[in-house]
């Protein structure tokens, strides 16, 4: 046998943010190995995940990676496929020689049938409850049933299959598929027939719906049928123009889905209850080359060449996508809650990652409305309205409101002190201290409308972009007031600091950020943003990420030196129109224009 295949453990890396439409970061196996996984799946509530290599190899590690990697080899043999019940308490294993077994709680319990006189590849099988697994051949046409966890002996079920080569398991019922295409559906334990059909060709996979009502059957040609299991009713029939690569079950308002990849990179929820089909956007890239489903909540997670994407499957809206940075995806497994979705490339190398909450912690009811801009502070954020702002504490979950007396057209908050400069419609700037209370002096009115503003936390002023590109410097220790005035390239649209004033991001209307160096004003280097245009900007506190929304109202966050895009966030109907990072960086807050706050929260490192 090979030399087993393991997780690495990365270094906590400097990007592990939980967004409500991106992906987090993942664990990763050391690159230029070139041990490609055959199957993967979570055990123990997402807490750990194991891994099955082509090379024989078996190995569990957690799924954050930050601890000691297991063996769990099975001597002998090579594994051929994994498969987990629905709570991730129990996981079968396939091996190619050798004899099956189940993994339950940190037991081997091995799965002793009478071998064939030949090295048999074997296929393996839970139920959704981890109640039952069945076990089969590639040279028998035999189905054994054994009752978990202890591994006891059930029943065997005779097939007229000169062999197995796909095997599924549902709650009451069972189906096998020989190389030929030949499926035969039996129930369990009585092994009494219920419905024999041709897939025609070799079979890709069988799958039972969540509930068991349902049988879908998909061949190496792509051909997919999709059969109610008592009755043998054929649902809709799958138009062959859709050539499937790729199916996974979830469960939408109770009804099971079945998820179809096609090789042209369109995804397609089918309804067989209903015999209704509802559409996906498709991958950037075709053609689709693995997929996965899970049920609560309804999610799909899909992959092509250099691509990981998931849905919501209750209202097919994408939740995020992922560049995958190495190969291609060969194998996808959600965790029991769907929050954590593991993809193992064909170059060997797992990545973990956790995928963005559903709803993100939405601010108070008294709140100002509509959002004119979002800055952080010291204990949280703070909220600018259309003529006040809020100074929101997060672990209160409660604003406390500030009138301006102006129009609010932009804000900015001092790092160290959580002064609040205000940027009004009447052309001025206001500043309050921390409890809202105004102090002086005042600013302007300016000639021209004030665009952006942020503090120099090192230099004790305030920059401030205008509508014509004037960049102006207003020295806030000075009793006259003292402003400096820059003319910029391109009228400026958002401004953010550095930590410790190392350096100016400035946005322009054309989109692209430039880093100055906030003495000289001498650009450091720049960042061209995706979507054109720029609306809003923030810097987190290490300096080693920039948020900022661009001119669709998209959020982007970034690493300001490779320029590598960590995560991107589109809020689906409405538009961000703000964005800040909290002082510990463990949290972004975005406003819509729908006058709601969104706060992302990091996925903190195993241990913290």
């Amino acid at each position: 046998m090979g030399k087993p295949l393991e997780l690495y453990k990365a270094p906590p890396p400097p990007e592990r943010y939980r967004l409500e439409c991106a992906l987090g970061s993942p664990a990763l196996v050391p690159p230029g190995e070139s041990r490609r996984a055959v199957a993967l799946a979570f055990l123990d509530q997402g807490t750990r995940i194991v891994v099955a290599g082509e090379d024989g190899g078996l190995r569990a590690g957690p799924a954050d990676p930050y601890g000691a990697i297991e063996d769990l080899a099975v001597p002998g043999a090579r594994v051929l496929g994994l498969s987990a019940d629905r709570s991730g308490r129990i996981l079968g294993v396939a091996p190619s020689g050798g004899r099956p077994r189940v993994l339950v709680e940190g037991r081997v319990v091995e799965l002793d049938p009478e071998r064939p006189r030949h090295r048999p590849s074997w296929r393996i099988a839970l139920d959704p409850e981890g109640a039952r697994a069945a076990t089969a051949n590639d040279l028998e046409g035999t189905v054994r049933l054994w009752r978990l966890p202890g591994g006891e002996p059930e029943a065997e079920v005779e097939l007229d299959l000169g062999g197995v080569t796909a095997l599924a398991l549902g709650r009451s019922s069972a189906a096998a598929a020989s190389m030929a295409g030949e499926v035969r559906v039996f129930d369990v334990p009585s092994g009494r027939g219920i419905d024999r059909f041709g897939l025609g060709g070799a079979p890709r996979e069988l799958a039972f719906d969540p509930q068991g009502k349902w049988l879908a059957g998909l061949s190496t040609r792509g051909a997919l049928r999709i059969r109610e299991v008592l009755s043998g009713r054929e649902a809709a029939a799958i138009p062959e123009s859709w050539t499937p690569r790729a199916m996974a079950w979830t469960t939408t308002s109770e009804l099971p889905a079945l998820a179809i990849g096609a090789s042209d990179g369109e995804i397609r929820l089918c309804f067989p209850d209903s015999g209704k089909v509802r559409g996906l956007e498709g991958i950037s890239v075709p053609p689709i080359l693995s997929m996965a489903a899970c049920e609560g909540p309804p999610r799909v997670a899909v992959a092509g060449k250099g691509w990981v994407r998931v849905w919501d499957a209750a209202t097919a809206a994408e939740i995020g996508s992922r560049a995958h940075p190495a190969s291609p995806a060969g194998c996808l497994a959600f965790d029991a809650q769907g929050n954590r979705l593991a993809v193992a490339g064909w170059g060997g190398e797992i990545l973990v990652w956790d995928i963005g909450i559903q709803n993100p912690l939405l601010l108070p009811e008294n709140l100002p409305r509509p959002v004119a801009g979002v800055a952080a502070s010291r204990s949280g954020f703070v909220v600018a309205g259309r003529n006040s702002f809020s100074s929101l504490r997060i672990r209160e979950n409660d604003a406390r409101p500030s009138e301006v007396g102006a129009v609010v057209v932009g804000m900015a908050v001092h790092p160290l002190d959580d002064r609040i400069a205000v940027a009004c419609e009447d052309r001025t700037v206001r500043v309050f201290d921390a409890e809202g209370r105004s102090i002086e002096p005042l600013f302007g009115p300016h000639t021209l409308p004030i665009v952006a503003l942020a503090f120099d936390p090192a230099r004790e002023s305030l920059f401030l972009a205008d509508s014509g590109g004037g960049l102006l410097r207003w020295d806030m220790q000075s009793p006259e007031a003292k402003v400096a005035k820059t003319r910029l390239a391109r009228p400026a649209r958002a401004l953010a600091f550095a930590p410790e004033g190392a350096w100016l991001a400035v946005g322009d209307s054309a989109g692209e950020i430039r880093m100055l160096d906030p003495v000289s004003l001498t650009s450091l280097r720049s960042l061209p943003s995706e979507g054109g245009g720029l609306e809003a900007l923030a810097v987190s506190p290490d300096g080693r990420r920039i948020a900022w929304i661009d001119g669709q109202g998209v959020l982007f966050v970034v690493e300001p030196v490779s320029g590598r895009v960590l995560s991107r966030v589109a809020p689906g109907d409405v538009r961000f129109v703000g964005v800040a990072f909290s002082p510990d960086g463990a949290r972004i807050a975005a406003g819509t224009d729908d006058g709601t706050i969104r706060i992302y929260v990091e996925v903190p490192p195993a241990g913290n």
